[in-house]
C-alpha cells in the first residue's frame, strides 16, 4: 500500500484505530491522525522534546516525553485530538498505560506510569482532577534490589473472589523477568494486594488481548504467559510456543479468535486451545502399552519398554491386516484405538524396546522381541569393570501364563548402545523367576527375582551372581538405591508386604535387612525423599511417607543385630504422613518442574491409573502449616461433599489421614460467596479476603 498516509521513513511507536474511522501513527516527533488520503492532522511536541512512550484507547491518548513530561489528549465530538493537560514528573518515564474503556463509557478515569526511580504511580483522568496523582508504590524489594521497571499495563479482569464483576489490575514487567500485579481501587485509585512472580529471565513486555470475548493479558519474557479468566477463575499459564517479540489480538472470518505475532523475523497467526489446562501434552502413538520409561543420561533420548498381553507381535499383526484388507481400503491410516486390533488368545505376548527423540517424536530404533518373549523391567547400569560404557538391562520372560502362574524361561538381557541410537544384545542370563525389579548399585546390578534379591556383576557370556538374600516374603517389584557419601542404602518394596531398608557389606558379601514397615502394604511404586525418608503409593489408592528414625547406624551394627525380630526386621519404619488419593498410584517421583528456576520448590509428583497427576508440596514455615490446617478445617464445614460422606472419613479410608492438607479442598475457597469468604477470613485472623487468596496462590506458584 503506497498511499496509506503513514510516514514510512520514521520509527513508529504505535499504530492503532482511534475514534470511529481514524488511524493514528505515533512517532518520536509527533502524532499523525489519518481520516482519509486528503484529511491528515498532525500534532508535534516542543522542539526540545521527543515522544518516548504512548498508550491509548478508543477515545484517549497519553504520551510520555523526554524530560519526564506527560501529555494527555482526548477526542472531541468533531473527532479532533485535543490536548487536555500536561504534567512534569520528577524523573524520566519508563512507560505509561491508560485503562481500557468499559462498556457504555466514553472516558477512562485512570492511567499509570512507571519511572526510572523504581516507582509506579496512578493518575486520575477525571475532568475535575486531570493528571492528579492518586497513589504510588515502590517496586524494588529486599529480594530484588537492582531491578528496574520495563513495562506497565492497566487491564480489567474478572476477580476470583467476586465472580460476576471485574477489577482493574496494574501489571508491571521488570527487567529481571519479574511480573508484578497490583489491584487498583476504582474509587480512590489506591494500590493494594500486590503479588509477584518470576516468569522468565528476560525483561517482561505486556500486551492486551481477548480470550472468549473476555479481556486478557499476554506477558512476554523468555517464556510467553497468558493471564485470562476461565470458569470464573483468573489463571496465569505459560504457552507452549516459541519466544515471541510482539503480540496483538487478531480476528477474521477464517480465524474468529487468534493472535498475530512477530517471532524470529516472521509474522505468525496462531490460536490458543485447551483453556484451563495446567499441563501441555503431546500424544505419541506406541505399538503396545508402555511399562517403563528411562532417559539416557548422555543423549537425553527416551528409552521405552512396551508390553501387551493377548496381543500379536507387530509383524504378525500387519499380516492379519493385509489379509483383512478389502480392495484399496487404507486400513493402516486408521487409529487402532478407534477401529480396534486383532485379539490373541491368553498367553500370547507382544513386546518391544523403543528409542525415541522426545524433542520431535522421531523413533530412532524399535527392537521387537520374538518367540513370545515379554519384557517387564528395565534399568541403566555402568559396571565397575567397564566404567566407560552404559548398558541397558532388561528383565524378560518367555511363554508367560498368568493363571496358573508359569513360564518356560526367564532372562536378564544386557544390551549395549551403538552411537546412542541403537541397541545390540550382549548376552542373556537365565534366572529362576521373572525379574520384576532391576537397579544399578556400586558398579553392579541388583535384581529382584521373585522373592530373592540378587547382586550381579557382568561377565563375558553372562551375568555373575555375587550374593543373594532370600528373606523377602512374596515378590520384589521395586528397587531403589540411596548414595549418601560413604553410606549407601538399598530400598526394596515387596508386592504385598511393604518396604524394606537393606544394606550391603562388601567384606562378607551379604545383603542385610535392617528395617521394614509396621503394617503390610501393597506397594506399587516409591521414591527416595532423602537418605532416611521414602514416599510410596499402594494399589488401594494410598500415598504415604515413612522414615527410618533410629540412632543406630546399619554400617556399624554388629552382625547378630540383623537377626529377625517378631518375624520382621530388627528396626521399624515410622509413618510420618498418610493420605488417601482414591485411585491406584502408578508412579511417584521427587522433582522440580523448572530445573533452572530457584523460585520453584522441590515436590513429590505422583500419577494414578485413571490419568490424574498430583503434587505433594512440603511446607516451609509453621505459620503456613497452621494457616492451611485451619482453612481445611473450616472448609470441611462450609463445603460438605455432594454424596454426604464426611471429607475426613474419605481421606482416611484405609488409614487415618496424617500430616497432609488437602489442597483441592483449600482451593474451593475461591468459589465461595463473598459473605462466607469474609467470615472465614476473620476466623483465619487475616485482614481481607485477598490475603487468603494470595496465600493459596503462592503455594501453587511455588511449584508451577
Amino acid at each position: 500500500v503506497s498511499n496509506s498516509g503513514f510516514l514510512p521513513d520514521v520509527q513508529t511507536l504505535l499504530v492503532c484505530l482511534i475514534g470511529r474511522d481514524m488511524l493514528m501513527q505515533v512517532y518520536a516527533r509527533g502524532i499523525r491522525l489519518i481520516q482519509s488520503q486528503t484529511r491528515i492532522k498532525e500534532w508535534q511536541p516542543p522542539s526540545s522534546k521527543k515522544i518516548t512512550r504512548v498508550s491509548c484507547n478508543n477515545q484517549q491518548v497519553v504520551i510520555a516525553m523526554s524530560g519526564g513530561e506527560i501529555a494527555y489528549f482526548e477526542l472531541d465530538r468533531f473527532s479532533n485530538l485535543k490536548e487536555v493537560a500536561r504534567k512534569e514528573l520528577p524523573c524520566e518515564i519508563v512507560d505509561v498505560s491508560i485503562a481500557p474503556l468499559r462498556s457504555k463509557s466514553r472516558r477512562s478515569e485512570w492511567m499509570a506510569a512507571v519511572l526510572t526511580d523504581g516507582s509506579a504511580r496512578i493518575f486520575s483522568l477525571n475532568s475535575h482532577s486531570v493528571l492528579e496523582q492518586k497513589s504510588m508504590q515502590l517496586l524494588s524489594t529486599s529480594e530484588y534490589v537492582n531491578m528496574r521497571p520495563h513495562c506497565v499495563l492497566l487491564q480489567y479482569l474478572h476477580s476470583t473472589a467476586e465472580l460476576h464483576s471485574s477489577r482493574l489490575y496494574l501489571y508491571i514487567g521488570m527487567n529481571v523477568g519479574l511480573l508484578i500485579r497490583v489491584q487498583v481501587d476504582l474509587t480512590t485509585g489506591a494500590l493494594s494486594d500486590r503479588r509477584q512472580r518470576i516468569i522468565g529471565t528476560k525483561p517482561v513486555t505486556l500486551f492486551r488481548t481477548e480470550i472468549r470475548a473476555q479481556p486478557a493479558v499476554i506477558a512476554l519474557s523468555s517464556r510467553t504467559w497468558l493471564i485470562y479468566t476461565h470458569q470464573s477463575k483468573l489463571l496465569q499459564t505459560p504457552l507452549s510456543y516459541i519466544n515471541l517479540e510482539y503480540v496483538s489480538y487478531f480476528s477474521s472470518e477464517q480465524c474468529p479468535e487468534g493472535m498475530v505475532s512477530i517471532a524470529r523475523r516472521t509474522l505468525r497467526i496462531f490460536t490458543i486451545e485447551r483453556y484451563g489446562d495446567v499441563f501441555n501434552q503431546r500424544v505419541l502413538r506406541l505399538r503396545y502399552t508402555p511399562r517403563e520409561m528411562l532417559v539416557h543420561p548422555q543423549s537425553k533420548y527416551l528409552i521405552l519398554l512396551e508390553t501387551d498381553h493377548c496381543a500379536y507381535p507387530y509383524a504378525q499383526k500387519e499380516e492379519i491386516r493385509k489379509t483383512l484388507q478389502i480392495g484399496d481400503e487404507k486400513y493402516d491410516e486408521l487409529d487402532e484405538s478407534f477401529v480396534g486390533v486383532p485379539r490373541a488368545p491368553a498367553g500370547n505376548w507382544a513386546s518391544c524396546i523403543r528409542i525415541m527423540d522426545a524433542r520431535n517424536g522421531n523413533n530412532l530404533h524399535v527392537l521387537e522381541l520374538e518367540d513370545n518373549e515379554a519384557a517387564f523391567s528395565m534399568c541403566f547400569c555402568q559396571f565397575s569393570s567397564l566404567p566407560q560404557e552404559i548398558f541397558l538391562i532388561v528383565g524378560t520372560t518367555v511363554n508367560y501364563e498368568m493363571y496358573p502362574k508359569q513360564s518356560d524361561k526367564n532372562f536378564i538381557c544386557v544390551y549395549k548402545f551403538v552411537k546412542h541410537k541403537r541397541i545390540e544384545l550382549v548376552h542373556k542370563t537365565q534366572v529362576a523367576e521373572i525379574p520384576l525389579a532391576l537397579c544399578a548399585y556400586k558398579g553392579k546390578l541388583l535384581a529382584g527375582i521373585g522373592s530373592v534379591l540378587c547382586l550381579y556383576d557382568i561377565g563375558k557370556k553372562k551375568l555373575l551372581l555375587k550374593c543373594e538374600n532370600k528373606n523377602f516374603p512374596v515378590c520384589i517389584n521395586r528397587i531403589r538405591v540411596s548414595e549418601c557419601g560413604a553410606r549407601s542404602r538399598i530400598f526394596v518394596s515387596d508386592m504385598v508386604d511393604g518396604l524394606y531398608f537393606c544394606t550391603y557389606r562388601d567384606h562378607v558379601k551379604q545383603i542385610f535387612v535392617f528395617a521394614d514397615n509396621t503394617t503390610p502394604r501393597h506397594v506399587t511404586c516409591f521414591c527416595e525423599v532423602d537418605a532416611d525418608t521414602v514416599c510410596y503409593g499402594d494399589k488401594f489408592g494410598n500415598i504415604a511417607v515413612v522414615r527410618f528414625d533410629d540412632d543406630d547406624d546399619e554400617n556399624t551394627m554388629a552382625q547378630h543385630k540383623f537377626a529377625s525380630f517378631l518375624n520382621g526386621a530388627p528396626k521399624k519404619l515410622k509413618d510420618i504422613a498418610h493420605f488417601y488419593v482414591g485411585e491406584t498410584v502408578t508412579d511417584v517421583r521427587k522433582v522440580r518442574f523448572y530445573a533452572n528456576d530457584a523460585s520453584t520448590n522441590e515436590c513429590i509428583l505422583y500419577c494414578t491409573v485413571m490419568g490424574s497427576i498430583g503434587v505433594l508440596l512440603p511446607f516451609v514455615t509453621k505459620s503456613s502449616v497452621d494457616f492451611f490446617c485451619t482453612l481445611e478445617m473450616l472448609l470441611r464445614i462450609q463445603i460438605p461433599p455432594l454424596c454426604g460422606m464426611n471429607h475426613l472419613w474419605f481421606r482416611s479410608y484405609y488409614f487415618p489421614a496424617k500430616c497432609v492438607c488437602d489442597g483441592d479442598l483449600c482451593q474451593q475457597f475461591n468459589y465461595l460467596s463473598l459473605e462466607k469468604q469474609k467470615e472465614m477470613t476473620k476466623q483465619l485472623e487475616k485482614e481481607n479476603v485477598s490475603d487468603v487468596i494470595k496465600s493459596i496462590q503462592k503455594m501453587i506458584d511455588s511449584v508451577l
